[in-house]
């Protein structure tokens, strides 16, 4: 899978799993340095196991690397990033299932128009996204669910900005990786789209979606107040 606006196919080439038992001991190894949460981390990590025949998915990889965890000590495991085509229930009620495995789902959206969608080559509509929302809500109990956007994609007009704005208003998601589209050479759309949304445009449109998410973001927040919560120090100064 290849999005239009994408590099990454062109500069690390065709999707390799890693091997199950690499991922194990270096796991182990990270654990017994005192590590105490890793991330599984692919550009489509959903899709993790599809080019090993009969091998494991990324289900059963988490459930793995969870028995290791457990053996450890490790306290925390993650994965990054999904692709909404490939989030299957039997992965989310894995998520629900494992304790150790965080209740935090990374499904970028990128916009909240179907053609802008269709023209990035996203592979879905923004109603099949809303669906997939309800679904990971409904079976992780607690999730955190982030997300992706790019803003002033090739063509992208005010009113196309305007559904990506209140799909965000609608679905309150807790956290939104803002990001302005700039062409990337040997991509679809630096090769056959023309960027034609000024750069002050892609700012102003950048500045009100961040606006947004801090308004979701302190609701969001706001419901944790008065309650204590573990925290992960990741250096002192």
């Amino acid at each position: 899978h290849a999005c239009s606006y994408c590099i990454i196919p062109f500069r690390r080439g065709i999707e390799r799993s890693r091997r199950v038992g690499e991922i194990v001991a270096h796991v182990r190894s990270l654990a017994l340095q005192g590590v105490k949460e890793v991330t599984l981390l692919g550009q489509i990590v959903d899709r993790y196991g599809k080019d090993i025949p009969d091998g494991p998915d990324l289900s059963d990889l988490l459930r793995i690397v969870h028995d290791v965890a457990e053996e450890t000590g490790l306290e925390r495991i993650r994965f990054l990033t999904s692709h909404p085509n490939w989030m299957t229930d039997k992965l989310l009620d894995t998520v629900a299932a494992l304790p150790r495995v965080m209740p935090h789902i990374e499904v970028p959206v990128q916009a909240g128009n179907d053609e802008v969608l269709a023209n990035m080559k996203r592979g879905y509509t923004v109603e099949q996204y809303r669906r997939l929302i309800d679904r990971i809500r409904a079976r992780i109990s607690g999730v955190a669910i982030n997300s992706d956007i790019i803003v002033g994609f090739c063509g992208e007009t005010e009113q196309q900005f305007m559904d990506t704005y209140n799909l965000l208003s609608e679905l309150k998601l807790d956290k939104v990786h803002l990001a302005r589209y700039s062409p990337r050479h040997n991509t679809v759309s630096a090769r056959n789209m023309e960027d034609d949304v000024p750069k002050e445009e892609k700012k102003r449109r950048h500045a009100v979606l961040e606006e947004l998410h801090a308004h979701v973001s302190a609701e969001i927040n706001s419901r944790f107040l008065g309650d204590t919560l573990p925290i992960l120090v990741e250096d002192r100064y």
